[in-house]
This record gives structure tokens, C-alpha cells and sequence, in this order.
């Protein structure tokens, strides 16, 4: 009886005997354990988070222009008109006030401002805006207006002014009549929107085709055809029309047009196509509201697929790989001349129809011509095209008089070299074996306004179908 009272105390010591070595042992190993996880964590490599850079100011939200193409041209269409009026200066990048990549203009003193006023509406710069800088209780310290691209600037001001006042010029309104100028620093936006006194509505309409209504195979390719809207007077600016398709309860295609929120007076509304279809009319005066415009093509008439054989002029053989450009110039007495150059249609040509090409390959000088270089073969009419290595273009010679009018009977020089007169069209094409240092055109009573080797409007010749803008200016 006794050995079994003494068996739980043995165990009690042997426990206790044991525990601490059972610990000795474990210890080390939970630390191990520990810093494994520690380590495990600390070692781990973070995900990076992006730098926080500061935001930039926002940009003065613009709406889009009213009349915009509902359809987007092919990327090798360029349309544009061109007026009499001097390049638009490329104005300064304008910045919020708050932007810091800006510099500080009003620090001083001396302290000077400056900035733009844009036409919200029409995303245009507006000029004739006056511009009053004031100090304390309404005194007038300066005061400018703003130029034809919409910039103003001030003088060197000794005193630091505390107020712009705007006072808009007729036709628009300004929601701020004044601009706090308190710690004002960088450029200063001034939107404008249109008086609505001064909206007279929308110039709407419709395309039509004589051999009825549209339909998926016949509808213009995109940029193929354009309408182009600008006043008849006052500012000049120009909008693209909005060309949508709709379909009717038989299903069949429409396509009509819109120029929304137009201010009063007279417009005109030019017609342009790349494709040879005859439109009529190609131009006309109107005035807003009006939802009746029209636009028909005559495409009843007889038709052939065009073709060019293009070949090296030297070795005879062919050159499979080029391009072809449709040019259409429309010129307008008072409005400028709207050009229009894009890629070539071939099928269904009418056969009495009047256009204009330009064509080139890699490494080759450009070629141009006429319906007048087709000849039939069967059922194709074929151009024969034989290129030669240089350089060419067709220059196209402006008066400005007050609006751009094509100038007949212009002399073209390249490198001092006479090449020809330009013809009704103000059109004439010159060619050479390298590209020339200087091409310049001479007319009695008129000067260049322009470099003609260099872009004009921002597009070069092989933007335009391999064509070169010369601009002339009376002589002083």
C-alpha cells in the first residue's frame, strides 16, 4: 500500500527534474522560430507605391465646337480654308494661375499680367476684349484689349494692381466682371461665352443623290466630303458641319447635316467632295434658322473604273507601290479658298467628270495631272505614269486682297531659276533634281508673306497631296 502512495510523488520529480531541461531545449528553439518570422517579414519586399506628385491645374474646361464632324476622316484627309488674314500667332501655353510650372509674370514691382480670352461656345479666341486693372475703390491703373489671337499683356506697372475688370465686346457676355489679382501669379484665362441675344438658331439640311435614297454602298466615305460654314462678315472663323445617316420607316438612308447655335447674319455654306460625282450646288449664302438646305449628287451619269501604270522612267519597269492624292480647291471671292486633298477614288469615275491628282512613290519626285490623262482601255480608263527621281510639287500662289483669291500670272523662281507663270488657278507645278534652298514667286505690286519651304498652318506640302502654299501681300 505504501509503494503506491510513493508512485505519484516519483513522477512529481521526475517532472520537475525534467522540466527545466525540456525548457533549456525549448527555448531556443521558439526564438529561432520567432525571428524567422520576424525576419520573414521584415525581408519582404514591400510593394512600391507611386510617388505622390502634385496635381497640375486643371485646364479651363473647353465645350467642343458646336459643328464638328460626326464622322471621322480618313487619317490622310486634310481639308482647310484658306483666308487672307496673317498666320495666327501661335499663342503661349496658357496655364491656370496656380500652375507652378508657370512663371510669375505679376511678380515685382515693376509688375506686369498677361493671358487670353476664348469663346467657350466656339472654341475660338475672342479679340477686342479691354481688360482694366484697378487698385483700391475702382481706381484704373492700366488698361489693354486683346489682340486678333486673343492675347492681352500689360505694361510694366509700378503699382500692383488688385482688380481685372472685363468688359466683353459686343456679342458676348463674361459670368466674372472682375478677376481678384490678389497673389495672383501666371497666365490669366478669360472665358467668354455668346450672348444668347445674339443666337439665331441652327443651319440644318440634307445631302440627296439623284439615283435615290442612300444606301450602305453608296454613302460618301468618310471625309470624302465636307461642309464648311463661315461668315460672310465680321470675325472669320470656320465650322465643319455634323453629317449623320439616319433611316426611315422603308429603311432607307438619309443623310443630313446640322450647324447648331449660330449667331445672327449671313453665312457661306461650301460643298466640297474628293469623290468626281458633279454636286450642285457647291456654295451658298444663308442665314440661321433654316432647316431646309440642300445638296444633290448627280450620280446617274456613265461611269469607268480608273487605273495608273506606274512605271521608273529610266528602266521601264513597274512601280507597284504608290500613292495617289484627289486635290479640290474651291475658292470663294470673299471667304478665302477652301482646300480639300485626300486619297484617290477609283471605281465608278464619272466619264465627263473634271479633277485633279498628285501621285508619287518612295524615293521618287511627285507627278501631277488631270482627267485629261486617262485614256480608255476596254472598260478601264488607264493613266500612264512614268516617275523619275527628284523632287516636284505644285505651288499654289494667294493674294491676300483682303481675302485669299488665287493669283494668275505669278513668276516661280527656285533657286533664282525661272520656272513658269502660274495659271487661272494660281496653280503651277515646278520640279528639280534635289529639293530646292529657295522657291520664290514674283508678282507686280505684291510681296511673299511666307516661307514657302517651310510648313504653312502648321502642314507641310506632303500633308497638303504634295502641295506648296505661297501667300502674297500687297508691296509697301
Amino acid at each position: 500500500m505504501a509503494a503506491a502512495h510513493t508512485s505519484p510523488d516519483r513522477s512529481r520529480r521526475v517532472l520537475a527534474l525534467a522540466l527545466p531541461l525540456v525548457l533549456a531545449l525549448a527555448l531556443p528553439l521558439v526564438l529561432a522560430g520567432l525571428a524567422w518570422i520576424a525576419w520573414s517579414f521584415l525581408a519582404r519586399p514591400q510593394r512600391a507605391e507611386p510617388p505622390v506628385e502634385p496635381q497640375p491645374a486643371s485646364e479651363v474646361q473647353r465645350s467642343p465646337p458646336r459643328s464638328a464632324p460626326l464622322e471621322l476622316p480618313d487619317a490622310n484627309v486634310s481639308a482647310e480654308r484658306l483666308e487672307g488674314e496673317p498666320e495666327a500667332r501661335a499663342p503661349e501655353r496658357v496655364a491656370q494661375p496656380t500652375d507652378p510650372s508657370s512663371d510669375s509674370p505679376a511678380a515685382g514691382p515693376p509688375f506686369t499680367y498677361r493671358g487670353i480670352v476664348i469663346d467657350f461656345d466656339f472654341d475660338q479666341p475672342v479679340a477686342q476684349t479691354t481688360l482694366v486693372f484697378e487698385g483700391a475703390k475702382a481706381r484704373e491703373i492700366f488698361r489693354t484689349q486683346s489682340d486678333k489671337s486673343g492675347a492681352f499683356r500689360t505694361s510694366a506697372l509700378a503699382e500692383e494692381p488688385r482688380w481685372m475688370r472685363v468688359e466683353a465686346p459686343e456679342g458676348f457676355v463674361c459670368d466674372v466682371g472682375k478677376v481678384d489679382l490678389e497673389k495672383r501669379r501666371g497666365d490669366i484665362v478669360v472665358v467668354m461665352h455668346r450672348d444668347p441675344a445674339t443666337l439665331a438658331g441652327a443651319i440644318r439640311g440634307e445631302l440627296l443623290r439623284e439615283g435615290g435614297p442612300w444606301t450602305e454602298e453608296t454613302l460618301p466615305k468618310p471625309g470624302t466630303v465636307m461642309l464648311d460654314l463661315v461668315p460672310t462678315s465680321g470675325p472669320q472663323w470656320s465650322r465643319r458641319a455634323e453629317i449623320a445617316s439616319t433611316k426611315d420607316a422603308q429603311g432607307g438612308l438619309h443623310l443630313r447635316f446640322e450647324f447648331a447655335g449660330l449667331p445672327k447674319g449671313e453665312y457661306l455654306l461650301t460643298l466640297s467632295s474628293l469623290s468626281a460625282w458633279r454636286w450642285d450646288p457647291t456654295s451658298l449664302r444663308v442665314s440661321p434658322p433654316i432647316d431646309n438646305v440642300s445638296f444633290m449628287r448627280f450620280d446617274l451619269e456613265r461611269t469607268s473604273q480608273l487605273a495608273f501604270h506606274v512605271t521608273d522612267r529610266t528602266t521601264g519597269e513597274e512601280i507597284k507601290a504608290f500613292e495617289v492624292r484627289a486635290l479640290q480647291l474651291t475658292p470663294s471671292q470673299e471667304n478665302g479658298v477652301f482646300l480639300h486633298t485626300g486619297p484617290f477614288e477609283t471605281r465608278d469615275v464619272p466619264d465627263d467628270a473634271r479633277f485633279q491628282w498628285s501621285l508619287w512613290a518612295e524615293g521618287y519626285r511627285p507627278v501631277f495631272g488631270d482627267e485629261s490623262a486617262f485614256v480608255r482601255e476596254g472598260e478601264r480608263r488607264v493613266a500612264e505614269v512614268a516617275l523619275e527621281h527628284g523632287w516636284a510639287t505644285k505651288v499654289l500662289v494667294l493674294t491676300r486682297a483682303p481675302a485669299a483669291t488665287p493669283a494668275a500670272r505669278a513668276l516661280v523662281e527656285i533657286d533664282g531659276r525661272s520656272m513658269g507663270y502660274t495659271d487661272e488657278s494660281g496653280m503651277l507645278a515646278v520640279s528639280g533634281n534635289d529639293e530646292p534652298k529657295s522657291l520664290v514667286v514674283r508678282l507686280d505690286g505684291w510681296r511673299m508673306a511666307n516661307d514657302p519651304l517651310k510648313a504653312y498652318n502648321g502642314k507641310n506640302a506632303a500633308q497638303r497631296g504634295q502641295m506648296t502654299i505661297v501667300m502674297l501681300e500687297r508691296a509697301r
